[in-house]
């Protein structure tokens, strides 16, 4: 009875240990949504991650991230504020994005363009900047 009990004993903690290294990092995005990966690789512009159990990797801006909780150690990392644009007063919140990368996971809403001085002999256009929601 003593070897079926010490072996339930060790076969539950051998269970336990994979259960607690299997553990997945969480991504909080802006729109209240929230990813349950296995994060590869934490950039300036962009995360990258993969769903369990499978290979391919997978990427996002980090301007559509609100925070990153790591699985293993519980740790929490705060990645940008969300920008909340509600009208043309809040025109100087909007944030151009020099990289397409960046714009992953935002949703497109319109254009803001904006022209340069009399001076500006290439064209008529030439400051034309794209703004991104998350």
């Amino acid at each position: 009875m003593k070897i079926k009990s010490a072996s339930c004993l060790l076969l539950l903690s051998f269970l336990f240990c994979l259960k607690g290294s299997a553990q997945l990092d969480t991504i909080y995005f802006h729109k209240g949504t929230t990813l349950p990966v296995n994060l590869t690789k934490i950039g300036d512009l962009t995360v990258t991650y993969k769903y369990p159990n499978e290979d391919a990797e997978n990427e996002v801006g980090k301007y559509a991230i609100q925070k990153i909780v790591i699985g293993k150690s519980g740790g929490i990392e705060e990645v940008t504020e969300k920008i909340n644009i509600n009208g043309e007063e809040d025109w100087e919140k909007v944030v151009p994005l020099d990289n397409v990368n960046q714009a992953a996971g935002l949703k497109k809403i319109g254009e803001v363009a904006g022209k340069t001085s009399l001076f500006n002999y290439r064209s008529a256009s030439g400051g034309t900047k794209r703004p991104w929601k998350g």
